[in-house]
């Protein structure tokens, strides 16, 4: 991948206070950190073996099957209770909505009905909650990927027990099927590894190839910087017009994805206002991983010969 040297920067700077930001995120990760034990769920998708689960994850098919499961409704309750607190307290310049969200769920739809709408990826009924409730898109979809977020770790957790990565070559999750939110460059070996936003799985991904279109062609997988950042790269697809944000890594540096995800909102900025397409954390791409647009997308990700990357699930 080479820099696209002709790429305009922000036409207009984004201040944003990182401190702040940070803060903000660590005290919502927090919120929505249930005690050691509590169950989360009433009822989940039989587990199969770790031999079957190792031949999906070898077929390129991811592993959660949300319309199987159940969220346990006080567990749903509790972490809703504490994130819109927490929210409201941390972000207050959007209390209406946070308000409004609370007031709608307590009108009717009902906190577990509209979190298995969310872990089921159904966008649609978002959208429609968002005009009805009148909050913005980004507000219900912020709160949204949180409100699922431990349910999704706990499904991760029971699935990925004992399975290995070495042929999984897809760009989405292999464990939820959402697209990544957000990647980094190991500082060793320049090796990517993919973050999913939903279910926080990495899993490593070539480095020179789209994960969203699978294009190799490195013509068309050039990447941007705002103000020369090397270690904050955009890495843009001109095939798919699909882009991702990335983090050099430094030698022993923690990584902080949920934090990195949230502090480079100037780079989805930049990639926006040059039409580049940001991929929600909401949807899957593959909601029928067995139907034809999956078996074409999985067919092109095996046509090039040897793994993308080995180890466990992370």
């Amino acid at each position: 991948m080479a820099k696209n040297e002709n790429a305009p920067t922000a036409p207009e700077r984004i201040e944003i206070d990182e401190a702040r930001l940070r803060d903000t995120v660590r005290a919502i990760l927090e919120a929505i950190r249930l005690p050691k034990g509590t169950p989360l769920y009433g009822a989940f998708p039989e587990i199969a073996s770790p031999e079957d689960r190792q031949q999906m994850i070898d077929d390129g098919v991811y592993l959660f099957r949300a319309s199987e499961a159940r969220a346990d409704g006080s567990a749903v309750r509790e972490v809703q209770g504490r994130l819109l607190t927490c929210l409201k307290r941390q972000m207050p310049d959007r209390a209406g909505e946070w308000t409004a969200i609370e007031t709608g769920l307590g009108a009717g739809e009902g906190a577990e009905h509209f979190l298995t709408r969310i872990l089921e990826n159904d966008v649609r009924h978002l959208t429609t909650k968002a005009n009805t409730w009148g909050v913005s898109p980004d507000s219900l979809s912020l709160a949204a990927l949180f409100w699922a977020r431990p349910f999704r770790e706990e499904a991760a957790r029971r699935l990925a027990d004992g399975v290995r990565t070495e042929h999984w070559r897809m760009g989405f999750c292999p464990v939820c099927g959402h697209w990544p939110g957000f990647a980094y460059l190991a500082a060793e070996d320049n090796r990517r590894n993919l973050w999913c936003a939903a279910c926080t799985t990495t899993w490593r991904f070539d480095r020179m190839r789209c994960p969203f279109c699978l294009t190799t062609d490195a013509e068309k997988l050039p990447y941007l910087t705002i103000d020369d950042n090397e270690h904050l790269p955009l890495y843009v697809c001109e095939e798919c017009k699909r882009y991702l944000k990335h983090r050099r890594e430094e030698k022993d540096a923690r990584r902080d994805p949920d934090v990195d995800f949230i502090l480079t909102v100037p780079l989805d900025y930049v990639a926006t206002n040059q039409g580049y397409i940001q991929e929600s954390p909401i949807p899957v791409r593959f909601e029928k991983p067995d139907g034809e647009a999956s078996r074409a997308y999985r067919a092109k990700a095996r046509y090039e010969d040897g793994p993308s990357g080995a180890g466990n699930i992370h």
